[in-house]
């Protein structure tokens, strides 16, 4: 990925600390023209719907042959995607889709549809605020504690997000705490989500800032996650699904 553009850049300049990106979300969203909305749909579909990713050239071929679009319209499309960190690769391996979706195990993960037979990994936490929005399905999200390993009974702690096609609905436990890292645009936006957390409660949220220095970002308390489940869930949300809903095959 290259720098953010100076527009790029202005757009996540006034977001207040901890909301750079879904600032960046909202506005690469409305940056991307057909060609590309429609192979990065294509890409999220065929991830969803395998588990799996072909390697970079057999993608674009076979994006080439069913959305019948030629050789050089798939690759302009990969090509700006991939400069504005839409698609993250390594060689020919596609790391990450839109920065939030990973093609390889992280601790967070989505469980599409009632039976939660269909895992995908996230990047990180702030992913789990607007996959269900983006893919337009519901599920669960299950993310390991970033601050505890274990709890009370010696368990992984964990938590539990249930979503519905529009967002999150509920939580378990109820005292759930997120961390929304600041972002200057000066990494990859996967890097940037990757960063924060989901926490137990207020205390594990508290407890992973003093071990981590107190970074530059945004805490949002049991009291205030209802609210970033909501609204900057939708927001995110809205932005992915954009990108997501011109290849609508999820199902």
């Amino acid at each position: 990925m290259a720098q953010l553009s100076e527009a790029a850049r202005s757009a996540i300049e006034g977001a207040a600390p901890g909301l750079q990106l879904i600032s960046w979300y909202s506005w690469v969203a409305k940056q991307l023209d057909e060609d590309q909305r429609t192979l990065l749909s294509y890409a999220v579909s065929r991830l969803v719907n395998r588990g799996w990713l072909s390697p970079l050239p057999k993608l674009t071929a076979a994006a080439a042959d069913s959305l019948g679009l030629s050789q050089d319209r798939v690759e302009a499309a990969v090509a700006a995607l991939v400069e504005h960190g839409l698609i993250e690769v390594d060689g020919e391996r596609i790391k990450t889709l839109a920065g939030v979706i990973s093609t390889t195990k992280t601790d967070v993960t989505y469980f599409l549809g009632e039976d939660h037979a269909t895992p995908i990994s996230l990047v990180g936490p702030i992913a789990a605020l607007g996959i269900a929005r983006g893919l337009n399905r519901g599920g669960e999200v299950v993310s390991k504690c970033r601050s505890i390993e274990v709890d009370d009974k010696g368990k992984k702690a964990k938590v539990t997000l249930e979503c519905d096609d529009t967002g999150i609905h509920s939580r378990k436990p109820e005292s759930v705490a997120l961390f929304l890292p600041s972002w200057d645009g000066s990494t990859s936006p996967s890097e940037a989500v990757a960063g924060g957390g989901l926490f137990v409660d207020d205390d594990a949220l508290a407890k992973w800032q003093t071990a981590h220095d107190d970074p530059d970002g945004m805490p949002l308390t049991s009291m205030f996650f209802p609210m970033a489940a909501t609204d900057l869930g939708e927001k995110l949300g809205m932005a992915l699904e954009s990108m997501f809903d011109h290849v609508a095959n999820f199902a």
